[in-house]
């Protein structure tokens, strides 16, 4: 069995399309639980049905919701055309577009891949108003993941300054903020950042499904429903949309039997530094917090790490197998070398002795029947801790 990847689904997909059996925009790549690929055209997918497709030989497949990981569409990321500004929910969604008009308490975006669609203020976690990637764009999010959490809204402008208050309305015109010392404008070109007062956290639904689009960021859904060519999502947060099926670039499904394990808290985590610089785990992120990309490929799913390390996880006996494949960060140097080790209830099950940068290893799959623990174990290699910023990818437990 093998994970196929976005070029390999396009290359599976360009093999069907010669034989004449399914459409460019429907054809599909799934992953399920026990990494079993199956490609063909997808002919529909809800949180409540799960997922039925055309095989190539023209047979039907139905595939259960708790059994599918992944769905990967033949279509590809595209730069947005519209994308001045970035919307992060609190939930951990976030939309890319333009600004449009203002409207009470809500924030109107224009969006390539959902049209026009109206965010609640009391949803956003936080807006950045700059290009994505761009040097302005990274000073708002250094900004951001800076602010600790607090009562008021606080709002950076391009000038460096802050201002705090409580946001009522933001659009074109600006943006309307309250003060004790009453109600000023700010207008849009002066703004590079809001960051909203943290909302309550709000319960995660068990079935969840997470939907790349390719223009307009991402989105999650609690109600799901792709038949045909348009996919209609309505998100925990109550935001309902639509879109076109050729706008989806991946679907991942969560609440299932696979279970993604940097969504769940280690019991421990150890890090010793053969110097004295100390670094913490990171979830979804490589150590110096940016994306997981091992030998050319990116990643949304892993655990960024340094040497020597040990993550501890407590199973409590509910899984029947552990996922992961693993790498040294391309963001690594040259001098890095490390040796990774998986303990199962305190046995080695599996040991790396020499990983250096530019090969994935994996996917590995382990017994866990009735395991209570698992340790995640990165080791110095023949240089120290030099440069040995490790990922554990798309590591999960499966029930």
């Amino acid at each position: 069995m093998r994970r196929v990847s976005a070029k390999q689904c396009l290359i599976l997909t360009a093999t069907l399309l010669a034989a004449g059996t399914v459409r460019a925009d429907m054809a599909v790549a799934v992953k399920t639980v026990d990494e079993i690929n199956v490609v063909g055209r997808l002919v529909s997918l809800s949180l409540k049905a799960g997922l039925t497709i055309r095989l190539p030989k023209g047979e039907s497949q139905k595939i259960g919701i708790d059994d599918l990981v992944r769905v990967l569409p033949s279509v590809t990321a595209a730069k947005p055309r519209r994308a001045q500004t970035t919307l992060f929910l609190s939930n951990g969604d976030f939309l890319l577009g333009k600004l449009q008009g203002k409207a009470d308490d809500a924030i109107s975006l224009e969006t390539d891949d959902l049209g026009v669609i109206e965010a609640p203020l009391d949803s956003l976690y936080h807006l950045i108003v700059a290009k994505p990637k761009s040097a302005q764009y990274r000073q708002a999010k250094a900004w951001i993941s800076g602010r600790k959490q607090a009562d008021e809204d606080s709002i950076l402008l391009r000038n460096g300054d802050g201002l705090q208050g409580f946001v009522t309305s933001i659009g074109t015109d600006g943006v309307l903020l309250e003060t004790s010392d009453g109600e000023f404008t700010i207008q849009l070109e002066q703004v590079l950042a809001v960051r909203f007062a943290t909302s309550p956290p709000r319960p995660t639904p068990k079935r969840l499904a997470v939907v790349t689009l390719r223009r307009s960021g991402r989105i999650s859904a609690d109600e799901l429903d792709w038949s045909a060519d348009e996919v209609s999502i309505r998100n925990p947060l109550g935001l309902s949309v639509r879109c076109k099926a050729d706008d989806v670039v991946r679907v991942d499904l969560q609440g299932g039997r696979w279970e993604w394990l940097g969504s769940h808290e280690p019991i421990s985590f150890e890090h010793t530094p053969m110097l004295s610089k100390n670094w913490h785990y990171q979830n979804n992120r490589n150590v110096l917090g940016g994306p997981l990309v091992v030998a050319g490929e990116r990643f949304d799913y892993g655990i960024g790490v340094h040497s020597r390390c040990t993550l501890t996880y407590d199973l409590r006996g509910a899984y029947q197998t552990f996922v992961t494949s693993f790498g040294l960060d391309d963001d690594s140097g040259d001098y890095a070398n490390v040796a990774a080790h998986i303990l199962i209830d305190g046995k080695r099950r599996l040991r790396e002795p020499h990983v250096t940068p530019g090969t994935l290893f994996g996917p590995f799959r382990l017994d866990v029947n009735h395991a209570k623990r698992i340790e995640l174990i990165v080791d110095f290699g023949d240089n120290g801790d030099l440069q040995d910023r490790f990922n554990w990818i798309e590591p999960a437990v499966v029930r």
